[in-house]
């Protein structure tokens, strides 16, 4: 059904990006092998993975025609992962393949100019926006697919860790992407009630 390359950084090309993933229902989000790690051949195996990521997949026509395309309410972030579970509930296989490859800019989405900052630095006035999204949209997969047993697993997880990220962010003195955690929950909370009135 989907095939995805071994996928670099544009900045650094040994550098691994994706080696294929798996969902992870404790985070609610895909888990990426290899990230970060110097290429040494290690992820050189074509294997059946859970997740594909959206930053590279080659799909048939039939499998969308059957699933549907991106969940557009998604915007950004985590969008491949509930795309994902649609592709392996409907049945189809998800194939890492290394011998395609792409090289990847990483988070230029929320790029401040040409120079990456990172995520947590008080000075990446963009922080907030990934935390928004990423917060928010994890919720939402959990929602669409996880059972009642999942979500007694997800929760605990997710709040620590977001609890976690909150406070480094507040160490680091990016207090809007603290606010920008908060946010995501609060859309989310938000957008239930409408799901449930409607």
């Amino acid at each position: 059904g989907v095939v995805s390359p071994k996928i670099y950084f544009m900045d650094n090309k040994h550098l691994i990006w994706f080696a294929g993933g798996e969902f992870d229902m404790k985070r609610g989000s895909g888990r990426v092998n290899g990230v970060r790690k110097l290429d040494s051949s290690q992820y050189d195996k074509s294997m059946e993975i859970s997740f594909a990521t959206g930053c590279a997949m080659l799909i048939k026509k039939n499998v969308v025609e059957t699933i549907g395309m991106f969940d557009e309410n998604y915007f950004l972030y985590e969008e491949d992962v509930e795309l994902s579970l649609r592709i392996t509930k409907a049945g189809y296989k998800i194939v890492y393949e290394p011998k395609a490859v792409v090289y990847h800019r990483a988070n230029a989405s929320i790029r401040k100019s040409d120079q990456f900052l990172g995520i947590l630095s008080a000075k990446n006035s963009n922080a907030h926006i990934y935390y928004y999204y990423l917060v928010r949209n994890r919720l939402f997969t959990m929602r669409k697919h996880a059972n009642i047993y999942q979500w007694a697993t997800f929760l605990p997880c997710f709040f620590l860790y977001w609890i976690y990220k909150a406070i480094g962010a507040a160490v680091a003195g990016n207090y809007k992407a603290m606010a920008g955690i908060i946010s995501g929950i609060k859309a989310f909370i938000n957008s239930s009630k409408n799901h449930e009135s409607s």
